[in-house]
C-alpha cells in the first residue's frame, strides 16, 4: 500500500514532504480566512450604520439650508418693516 501511495505521489510529481509541506501551507490558509465571514458581517452593519447617519445628516442640511432661506426672508421683511417704521416716525 505504502508503494502504490508513493507511486502515486510520483505520478503527480510530488514528495512525500512536499505534500506534508503542501498540506501545512493549506490549512494556515485555511485558518487566516475562517474568520473572514464574520468580519465581513460586522462590517456590512457598519456600512448600514453609516449609510443611516449619512441620510440623516442629509435631511438635517436640507432642513438647514431651508431655515437659511426663510431666515434670508424674515430679514428682508424686517428691514422692510424697519424702513417704513423709521419714516412715519421721521415725518410729523
Amino acid at each position: 500500500m505504502a508503494d502504490d501511495t508513493l507511486n502515486w505521489l510520483k505520478r503527480l510529481g510530488l514528495t512525500p514532504a512536499s505534500l506534508v509541506a503542501g498540506i501545512a501551507v493549506a490549512a494556515a490558509w485555511y485558518a487566516t480566512l475562517a474568520p473572514i465571514p464574520g468580519e465581513i458581517s460586522q462590517l456590512n452593519e457598519a456600512v448600514q450604520t453609516l449609510a443611516t447617519k449619512v441620510e440623516v445628516h442629509s435631511v438635517l442640511i436640507g432642513q438647514m439650508n431651508e431655515i437659511k432661506v426663510e431666515m434670508a426672508g424674515m430679514r428682508k421683511e424686517l428691514s422692510t418693516i424697519e424702513g417704513r417704521l423709521s419714516k412715519s416716525y421721521a415725518s410729523p
